[in-house]
């Protein structure tokens, strides 16, 4: 009586395997997906809040870098590439968490340059939003 146990488990194998890949398929329209967790809306938020930390720290690295160009040449670099070219940046330096390039603007933006600022575009990658990410000084 072993062949009947065996085709039993068989068919029985069988049909729990079609009915977990019809539960696995992609919901109906009219079934909603779950809600997120609370925790995983914790993770995203703690996620978010060390990047912008990291974005802070690489952009004030970004700035350390300009302000030891301006003490050895007595003026403020055009951009990344001239921090790239001093060696006093590396090209992985150049871009924040989000994978964006960060940008250099002379303080103030008209006149004569006393400062430098450095920004990185944040979250949502685009410049001069709210949620930009920077670091400003003047000599």
């Amino acid at each position: 009586m072993i062949v009947p146990r065996i085709a039993f488990f068989s068919l029985f194998l069988i049909v729990s395997l079609t009915f977990t890949s019809c539960k696995d398929s992609t919901p109906y329209a009219s079934e909603e997906a779950p809600p997120e967790s609370n925790t995983a809306k914790k993770t995203k938020t703690a996620i978010s809040n060390v990047k912008a930390d990291l974005a802070n720290m690489q952009a004030l690295q970004v700035h350390q870098a300009a302000m030891l160009y301006f003490s050895g040449k007595g003026s403020w670099p055009k951009g990344l590439s001239s921090l790239r070219r001093e060696a006093l940046l590396s090209p992985q330096a150049e871009l924040d968490p989000w994978g964006t390039r960060y940008l250099m603007e002379p303080v103030p933006p008209d006149g004569i340059q006393i400062g430098i600022k450095v920004c990185s575009n944040g979250p949502d990658k685009t410049p001069q939003t709210a949620d930009d990410i920077c670091v400003e000084s003047k000599q």
